[in-house]
């Protein structure tokens, strides 16, 4: 007799805190304490947001327009629960439900199953969304049935439409082409409200702001006129529609993804794929790829030629690499064309900070962990009669070309919207860029053998795991950058280019000599640890 619902939720349950403990301290005692800390601490900084949100609602003054507030709060939850997964290219670790189809699970089932998974990713806002809601519940103002009504359609449209956009999203980005087209649109929709803001002819951004949160048929303006009890004729049939309409979204979506693709269907798939010509996109690469490896000696050649094509053909690393000169500088976009009535520091070297971001935003593939994309490959590099240095130099110089070909593409695209580009502020980009990635690879090459992890190369988002690993790598960005920003400080203080360029030798030296000690450093670390290396890259993000 199959298992009830409840005890299969619970078996699946167990799983996954199981698996996210197992990879936890696969990593070591020292690396799981510390991601628990930070955990830890990220949640308490969400749980006190929510604390202040439910202080503000349960006594406001009373000159405080409660609902436009309400508006406000709910507002900026929705736009954190269902853009921040995207934006940080993350989407949470989770077990892959593909491979349960298989036992005597109904549709609906595997969809609330779905829902309870993804609630790990969505923690955040859902603290702050209670918070809100439990400050409105003992508003004297506000109906306590009314308050339980849009807090449950809120969080409903919420959780829904995080299904919808998860498997919408991984469905594409696991497509050629639409991978890539996802990219650009997540960045133009990013760009929509810097431009917004750059048309300060037509009104302030507060206009533009009130009228977001004006506008009624929205599902936080009807959440907030529910709980307020206001227009319930119209507010709370919009909001049940609003919480309906998602809720039979995401079920489509999910359930729609979730079968379309069987082993046979994936196996033939293969074999179509194998069967039909080269595409122009692989020549190109296979080309550039030989290119490169002709400036290098055997066996430095090969590997350069080899890490080449792992980095172009992988969606992780060709995502991200997008988002550096598009994202990258959509970011910083309104400093650039807004330079105000005395440029500053970001306006005057635009370049190099927009360059030195796209870094940052490479980091984990590039710099943190060069063998993630390996994974179990990485056993020839370690058993093989092959220098560790050469595997280390190989993955270095790539490492390098890429950064060099970021910021020439930076350059062109700033360029090309109208961002004044000289060939001064090039310069300086290059050699910025360059210094900061030698300090990069000195810190990257030890956290590589020290705390190592396999990704998935066909996977563009990342787990939440690794997505707050990330934020404490970002944490150290400021202090491995800080030999370079001592030749800003330099050209400050002496009032020259001069002074620009001597800081900057002296750091390049600076970031050689610990580059060249930290190397050495991690091929001895590497040698005496090859074996829990092996073991630590065959987990990928891809759960079980």
């Amino acid at each position: 007799m199959p298992l009830q619902f409840a005890d299969q939720a619970t078996v699946i349950l167990v799983a996954q805190l199981r698996m996210m403990r197992n990879m936890l301290s696969r990593r070591g005692k020292i690396a799981s304490i510390f991601n628990g800390v930070v955990t830890s601490f990220w949640y308490l900084l969400a749980a006190f947001v929510a604390y202040i949100a439910y202080g503000v609602f349960a006594n406001p003054p009373e000159e405080f327009e409660l609902g436009y507030y309400i508006r406000m709060a709910l507002l900026a939850t929705t736009i954190y629960w269902q853009v921040t997964p995207v934006l940080t290219v993350s989407f949470g670790l989770a077990l892959d439900l593909k491979r349960l189809l298989i036992f005597p699970i109904r549709p609906n089932q595997f969809y609330l199953l779905e829902l309870i998974l993804c609630i790990p990713t969505s923690l955040e806002p859902l603290i702050v969304s209670v918070g809100v809601f439990l400050g409105l519940l003992v508003n004297s103002r506000c109906n306590p049935a009314l308050v339980v009504l849009a807090g449950a359609g809120f969080l409903c449209f919420n959780l829904c439409l995080n299904v919808a956009v998860r498997a919408l999203v991984s469905r594409m980005s696991s497509m050629r082409l639409w991978r890539e087209g996802l990219v650009f649109l997540l960045v133009s929709v990013a760009l929509i409200p810097q431009w917004i803001l750059l048309k300060r002819e037509t009104g302030s951004w507060l206009s533009y702001l009130q009228a977001v949160l004006a506008f009624p048929l929205t599902p936080w303006s009807a959440a907030a006129d529910v709980a307020t009890g206001a227009s319930l004729g119209q507010s709370l049939p919009l909001l049940a529609a609003f919480a309906l309409g998602s809720l039979v979204l995401g079920r489509l979506l999910f359930l729609r993804f979730l079968t379309a693709e069987t082993g046979s269907d994936r196996g033939a798939g293969r074999s179509r794929l194998s069967a039909s010509p080269a595409r122009p996109f692989a020549d190109l690469r296979a080309h550039a790829a030989n290119w490169l490896g002709r400036f290098f000696p055997e066996p430095l050649a090969s590997l350069v030629e080899k890490e080449f094509l792992t980095f172009t053909r992988s969606p992780r690393f060709v995502t991200v690499f997008i988002m550096g000169f598009t994202f990258g500088i959509i970011v910083f976009l309104p400093i650039a064309l807004n330079p105000g009535e005395s440029p500053g520091f970001m306006y005057r070297n635009f370049l190099a900070v927009v360059s030195a971001y796209a870094i940052l935003l490479m980091s984990e593939t590039v710099f943190w962990n060069v063998f993630g994309l390996d994974r179990k490959a990485v056993q020839m590099f370690l058993f093989a009669p092959l220098p560790m240095q050469t595997v280390f130099l190989a993955k270095n110089i790539v490492g390098f070309f890429m950064v060099c070909l970021q910021v020439f593409l930076i350059s062109l695209a700033c360029s090309a919207i109208g961002v004044p580009v000289t060939l001064n502020g090039v310069a300086e980009a290059f050699v910025t860029a360059l210094v900061l990635a030698v300090n990069m690879f000195a810190v990257g090459n030890q956290s590589s053998v020290r705390y190592p992890g396999g990704v998935n190369p066909e996977q563009s988002w990342s787990s939440a795991n690794k997505a707050k690993f990330r934020v404490v790598l970002i944490l150290f960005f400021p202090i491995v950058s800080l030999p370079t920003s001592l030749a800003y400080v330099a050209r400050f203080a002496f009032g020259s280019d001069a002074g620009f360029y001597a800081g900057m030798l002296v750091a390049a030296l600076i970031a050689v000599t610990f580059y060249l000690v930290s190397l050495d450093s991690t091929i001895e670390y590497a040698r005496l640890h090859r074996e829990d290396l092996v073991d630590l890259l065959g987990t990928t993000d891809t759960a079980v």
